[in-house]
């Protein structure tokens, strides 16, 4: 397998994850009272972790590739494909007015927190992305001027407003302006403050149209809380609220017993046997009254194993999917023939 396609696969990753952001509390005031799904990227933070640094390192951009130091090609290439450099970013949030599995018509919010200046950061997504300028409410902002394409952006202090909706924006500057409501939602605000300090986080209210296209117990869950912090090591918290003891039992003991599912799927594959080992076997949701949790922790060591493997497996499953082959047979090799890392 090409170093290029594993390295491509981690950078849209990497990519992915930083275009989906995290909060802080000074940005609570662009985020209009309806929205009911937070998901966020502390971008300063992660970049600081040594996980982080491993991970570009080992798997995002080789040194040995490029010849020079590893963080700064990729800053420079999402220079290139974003128009925006990582040392300008300090957090993104991600707000969204409905969670929903399929997402259908789910308008959404972006809002860079840049480190120093957020006018020089919009103008380098506005030239990257053809923007033009316009403006509403005595304020400026910048939309896409190309139809197969929705962005539209304003600046307020440090902060960048985006959203795929000319309106939302719009509606943004009026909630920075003081002229339309802040979210005055409780329980999602309750949510944000507990898990807001977190590397990586996703806080939600499951709406009744969500709770209709699940079976029970599972329709009984009303709100979701991810929280990943990244330092020496990986370590998660998770809570969600069942309304239910007894819903609330069932629900953990339907999630842990696939864990056993998990562990059958490797077949002989050295190499995912020591994935679900080290990853799937430590996780276990505990019901405390109506509430789930699930805390975990994973070593450097056995990121740093995941990051130079799984690219390889996920290449291995979608190349028995090109060939034809859909179960887990064919992603299996002999007990006697070497795992990736030996090889």
């Amino acid at each position: 397998m090409k170093k290029s396609v594993i390295h491509g696969i981690c950078i849209c990753f990497l990519v992915f994850l930083l275009l989906l952001g995290c909060t802080a509390a000074g940005v609570k005031s662009l985020i209009p009272k309806e929205a009911n799904f937070v998901f966020g990227v502390d971008v300063s933070g992660i970049m600081k972790s040594d996980i982080t640094k491993m991970i570009i390192k080992e798997a995002v951009i080789p040194q040995d590739d490029t010849g020079e130091d590893p963080e700064a090609a990729l800053d420079k290439q999402l220079q290139v494909k974003l128009g925006v450099a990582l040392k300008d970013i300090d957090k993104i949030t991600c707000f969204a007015f409905q969670l929903d599995p399929e997402m259908e018509d789910a308008d959404f919010g972006i809002i860079v927190t840049a480190n120093s200046d957020a006018g020089k950061v919009l103008n380098g997504i506005k030239e990257k992305f053809e923007l033009e300028e316009d403006t509403y409410n005595n304020v400026n902002y910048v939309k896409s001027i190309q139809p197969d394409m929705k962005m539209s952006a304003f600046y307020t202090g440090n902060d960048i407003g985006l959203s795929n909706n000319e309106v939302l924006v719009k509606k943004m500057i009026d909630v920075s302006k003081g002229e339309a409501d802040i979210s005055s939602n409780a329980a999602l605000y309750g949510l944000m403050n507990a898990y807001k300090d977190n590397s990586i986080y996703a806080v939600g209210l499951v709406s009744e149209e969500m709770k209709k296209k699940v079976d029970d117990p599972y329709n009984r869950i009303e709100d979701i809380a991810l929280g990943l912090n990244l330092g020496e090591n990986l370590t998660i918290k998770a809570a969600s609220e069942a309304g239910d003891a007894e819903k609330a039992g069932e629900i953990a003991e339907d999630l842990n017993g696939m864990k056993a599912l998990a562990s059958f799927v490797t077949g002989n594959n050295a190499d995912l046997k020591k994935l679900v080992k080290d990853f799937i076997n430590p996780l276990e949701v505990v019901p405390k009254g109506t509430r789930l949790t699930l805390n975990v922790a994973y070593s450097r060591e056995v990121i740093e194993h995941a990051v130079k493997v799984l690219p390889a497996l996920m290449m291995m499953g979608l190349g028995g999917a090109m060939t034809g082959g859909t179960d887990s047979g064919d992603m299996d090799i002999e007990e006697d023939e070497p795992s990736f890392e030996e090889m």
